[in-house]
This record gives C-alpha cells, structure tokens and sequence, in this order.
C-alpha cells in the first residue's frame, strides 16, 4: 500500500509539498446548490494541477448535503449523503440511507458528512465494511466549538475503531490515528491547528489489534483530558 501524504487547507489553498492527499476546510456552513457547478469545476482544476486527490468541504446537492471527492485526473472517486443531522440543519436536507467505501492507493475511504461523527454506529459500519481512512468535514459555529467536540468526533473515532482520521472544519484541522500508531502515544499524528499535513502508510494501521486495551494508553494525557471523554 501507497503512502499518503496529507493535507488539511482552506478551500484552494496550496497543500504541503509532495501531497497526495488533499482535504478542504469549510470556509461557509454548507456550498449552494447554484454555486456547484463553479465550485465543481475548481475541484477538478485544482486535483489536476496538483496531482492529487481532493475532498470538497461540505455541499448542497439536490438537498442532500454531501461531501464529494476528485482523484488526481480531475473524475469524480466518491460521494457520500448525509446520514444524521444536528439541530439546525435536521429540517433543511434530506436523509441519506446508503453509506459507501471508496478505493483509493492509500486503503478504502468513507466520507464522514458533518455530524454523522458524533454516530458511533455510522463508524462501526464503515470499520466493518473494511474502512482505513475516515474524512469527516464539518461547520461548527465559531462559539460552540470546543476541545470536546474534537475528543467525541474524529479522535474518538480513531481510538475506537482502529481507524487514520482526517478532521476538517472551519475552526481547526487535525489528524489522527490510534494511539499506538502515534509517535507520542497522544492519538494525533498532526494535533489541531489552522491547517494539518502529515505523511501515513495504513498498513501500520494492521498491525495494531482490533482488541487493544486502553490500559497502554498515555495515563498522563487522558488524566487531563478525562472530563472531556
């Protein structure tokens, strides 16, 4: 299996040197419906010009929210509908009934739309159809973001299914994977900041147990961080 060479960056920004791998933070709630077309056509251009796979930040599509990706030849590799919905947006789109894996050099991809993060079950059903990498974008509202939104969403996800998480959204960027997999046995390949990159081969991903034991993780830092879990 290929490494992958990540990126997390605002909507068309340059990626980090040699990045296969790019993912676009929201820079508004959701892309309209009337503005897809546009936005569509940069994607492609932007893949193409990179040479790499792109992950659109979160869009309206046919009233379905939805997040989509590009591989390096500017064609569509995946889309995938939202499953569940927060407060503010349960009554604006429709529900999705379908969750799908997509294949990529890197391991299989599922496409986390906004709140379907915070679904154990939507996780547990990617991991057991054979998921290795999770992308999930989301828009939090600048004052409900929180350090525990991060700990219950991608992180937790990572931790509890053995999974490499990409977490975007317009506050933060960040990586991560299951502890063992981590250089400083934090779960974060790359911790949260304005933008994310980091280099990952999944296969290191097989050789930790699907039944690892919580006890070997860093007691210091879930010590600290025990009132957010």
């Amino acid at each position: 299996m290929q490494d992958i060479f990540l990126s997390i960056v605002d909507a068309f920004e340059p990626p980090a040197q040699q990045s296969n791998f790019v993912v676009f933070k929201n820079n508004v709630p959701v892309i309209p419906m009337k503005e897809g077309g546009s936005y569509f056509k940069k994607c492609k251009k932007y893949a193409k010009e990179h040479n790499t796979y792109v992950v659109t930040g979160l869009m309206n599509i046919a009233d379905y929210m939805c997040l989509c990706m590009f591989n390096p030849a500017g064609k569509i590799a995946g889309a995938q509908r939202g499953l569940f919905f927060n407060r503010d947006n349960r009554n604006l789109y429709k529900k999705a009934s379908n969750l799908a894996l997509f294949d990529t050099p890197y391991g299989k991809i599922f496409l986390c739309v906004d709140a379907d993060i915070y679904n154990p079950e939507v996780q547990r059903h990617a991991r057991l159809g054979g998921c290795d990498i999770l992308v999930n974008s989301q828009w939090i509202a600048p004052d409900e973001y929180s350090e525990q939104k991060l700990f219950t969403g991608g992180w937790g996800a990572a931790q509890t299914n053995n999974l490499l998480v990409l977490s975007a959204n317009n506050n933060t960027a960040s990586i991560s994977a299951p502890f063992l997999a981590t250089m400083d046995n934090t779960g974060y390949i790359s911790k949260p900041a304005q933008t994310a990159s980091a280099a990952f081969n999944v296969s290191r991903l097989y050789d930790i147990h699907s039944d690892y034991h919580s006890s070997h993780f860093n007691k210091n830092l879930f010590a600290e961080h025990r009132h957010l879990l």
